[in-house]
């Protein structure tokens, strides 16, 4: 029978891979948008960002989001 130390660490194992599978997944997920968004900027005038991002984010939404896109 394990000790009572060894059972929480066991009921813990599966929370703390499920926090790791989440974690990859994030890291994998915001790669891949940091690379769609790089190659938008790469390939579409400032202007049609701009167009295109207005119709996706609303005004109240983009509030202390600025960023200069030189």
């Amino acid at each position: 029978m394990p000790s009572r130390s060894q059972a929480q660490r066991l009921r813990r194992q599966p929370i703390v891979d499920l926090a790791e599978q989440l974690g990859n997944q994030l890291r994998r997920h915001v790669a891949f948008e940091d690379a769609v968004f790089a190659r938008l900027h790469e390939n579409l005038p400032r202007e049609d960002r701009e167009q295109l991002g207005s119709r996706v984010v609303r005004p109240a939404d983009r509030e202390g989001t600025e960023r200069d896109d030189t």
